[in-house]
């Protein structure tokens, strides 16, 4: 399956409740108080979109964007999200990965943030550790691959179509490779708060191992034999 359509199925389920990576919620936690943030739409210059267009998602919560592409969300204190500026049809246009919700909290959503989020959505990617987001969210901001994907995602949405679509061969292919880069760019010591995957293993001759590198905590080696 395409990168891009596993991007956009993770986004529709979070867009429903929230940013949920590894692991649930346990009912006899507390509620987490609801707070209202706020922040910014900015869409690509050569847009044919009006702000008015756009809706403002972040999990349970629903917004709408002004004409200055201004908005106010509502959102769980401290519990991270993923913010989706989508048309009234539901497609998505922007969207951005919110860390730490907080009450007055502001952030942008725009082409640099959909990027980042939609490297952070790849399933060898995504973390909702609190301990973690940040230094993810940070290794990717890193990535030079990154400005292909922005560039990638800007062209999508100044075409015809207006939005993201699943299936669009220059955002996925320029997503691979910002999504291999993040995984090949670990080092057998992570530094704290990347998610500790292991570089790639040396592949024996005549012998190969696909995925090469450390997902969900395993990883496969090669003992000998024949099979």
């Amino acid at each position: 399956m395409k990168a891009i359509q596993i991007a956009c199925m993770i986004v529709a389920v979070m867009a429903a409740v929230g940013l949920s990576c590894s692991g649930d919620k346990k009912s006899t936690d507390p509620a987490p108080e609801v707070i209202t943030m706020e922040g910014w739409v900015t869409l690509p210059y050569e847009s044919e979109l009006y702000y008015s267009d756009l809706s403002i998602g972040f999990g349970a919560h629903d917004s709408t964007v002004d004409d200055y592409g201004i908005f106010a969300i509502d959102g769980n204190e401290g519990l991270p999200g993923l913010a989706i500026a989508s048309l009234q049809s539901g497609a998505p246009v922007l969207m951005s990965i919110v860390p730490n919700p907080t009450d007055g909290g502001l952030f942008d959503v725009d082409v640099h943030t959909t990027a980042v989020a939609l490297v952070f959505l790849h399933p060898f990617v995504c973390t909702d550790n609190p301990e973690f987001i940040d230094g993810v969210l940070a290794d990717i901001e890193s990535l030079s691959e990154l400005a292909a994907l922005e560039a990638a995602i800007e062209s999508t949405l100044t075409q015809q179509t207006l939005t993201l679509e699943a299936e669009d061969e220059a955002v996925t292919d320029a997503l691979g490779d910002a999504v291999t880069a993040y995984v090949n760019g670990f080092t057998s010591s992570p530094a704290q708060g990347m998610a500790g995957r292991s570089p790639a293993i040396e592949q024996v001759e005549g012998i190969e191992i696909e995925p090469s590198y450390q997902v969900g905590g395993l990883q496969l080696r090669w003992k000998g034999g024949d099979s």
